[in-house]
């Protein structure tokens, strides 16, 4: 016997179903379902599958039990196989488990539907079935954990790890608690943070971040929030690197010396990154020159032409002394074999 509720099966009898029904039993109705020919076969398979009796509601409630353990990513997500699409939307949509067991599930994955009173046995439609399904229900329940496996090389891309390092979750939260103090970008510290946790387990490590990036549980993801994780990445790496370079330069400086770090990117050219350690002489003739270039040009130039000049001319600057001290090296490499 199938129980509905104003027109939808109900998969479980549970309390608050109970205290419905014995304030409203007109809005219930309940259905036999007597089961012969090609769809005895087919229920019977599914029972030993399933281990349960073999009955189609058993069977039926199996199959609700297994898409009730899927989270709201895996319910709405379309970054699965056709016939895992298929199979998920037809049966959340299901409303009589005869139907849906016998009609909608093998017309969803391309199969002839099973017929109630035939004789004849399709094993080759049947085996068919099963393939296709057991294919689909596979892709659902590892969907998430696919999902998981995706932000954990983006987590890695992050923070240059290695694909192989297998101490990985105590490397990622050391070096991000040596940033903790450093970043100031609200969206940077909020990485760093969650990144510096230890103490949870893997996945929900991975979760904790991937939602401090995106701001929702990734169990939870859109199309669009995994879009958006997917772009900030590479936004990310590159900050991270950036603060690193910065944390380095902070720490390799001696108490006598004075530093910049000197970052410039640009649409088609090669980044430029450059610690550039100075003795605090040094550090006054720079500001003496910076003084002299504004006093010069800022009055009679756009600001964003004067700041572009100045990164233009840092960049050439650097890399005709990255270019200089090439040649130098291979003049001393030739003068050493002669």
């Amino acid at each position: 016997m199938a129980l509905y509720e104003d027109g939808n099966f109900v998969s479980e009898v549970t309390m608050p179903v109970m205290e419905r029904l014995m304030r409203n039993p007109g809005n219930f109705a309940t259905l036999r379902f007597v089961v012969e020919g090609e769809r005895a076969v087919v229920v019977e398979r599914f029972a030993k599958g399933f281990d349960v009796d073999n009955a189609l509601l058993p069977v039926i409630r199996s199959i609700y039990a297994g898409m009730s353990s899927l989270n709201r990513y895996v319910e709405i997500t379309k970054n699965l196989p056709q016939n895992a699409v298929a199979a998920r939307d037809t049966i959340l949509r299901a409303k009589s488990p005869e139907r849906l067991l016998f009609v909608e599930l093998p017309i969803a994955l391309g199969c002839r539907q099973f017929e109630a009173q035939s004789t004849v046995r399709d094993e080759k439609n049947i085996a068919s079935f099963f393939d296709v399904l057991n294919e689909a229900f596979n892709a659902l329940m590892t969907c998430y954990s696919d999902l998981l496996g995706r932000i954990k090389a983006c987590v890695f891309r992050i923070f240059d790890i290695p694909k192989s390092d297998e101490n990985w979750r105590d490397v990622i939260p050391k070096r991000a608690t040596l940033l903790s103090e450093l970043v100031t970008d609200t969206g940077l510290r909020t990485l760093v943070n969650r990144a510096c946790d230890a103490t949870l387990p893997a996945e929900q490590y991975l979760e904790s971040i991937a939602a401090g990036i995106v701001g929702q549980p990734p169990n939870r993801w859109s199309r669009a929030d995994e879009d958006s994780f997917a772009k900030l990445v590479a936004q990310l790496s590159a900050k991270i690197r950036s603060a690193e370079t910065l944390l380095d330069l902070k720490t390799s400086l001696q108490d006598s010396e004075e530093g910049y770090l000197v970052t410039i990117d640009t649409k088609n050219d090669e980044a430029v990154r450059r610690v550039v350690r100075l003795s605090r002489k040094e550090k006054g003739d720079a500001e003496r020159v910076a003084e002299e270039i504004i006093g010069r040009y800022a009055t009679e130039m756009d600001t964003q032409v004067l700041l572009a000049a100045v990164a233009e001319a840092a960049r050439r600057v650097v890399l005709s002394d990255s270019e200089s001290a090439n040649e130098h090296s291979q003049k001393g490499v030739v003068h050493d074999e002669r």
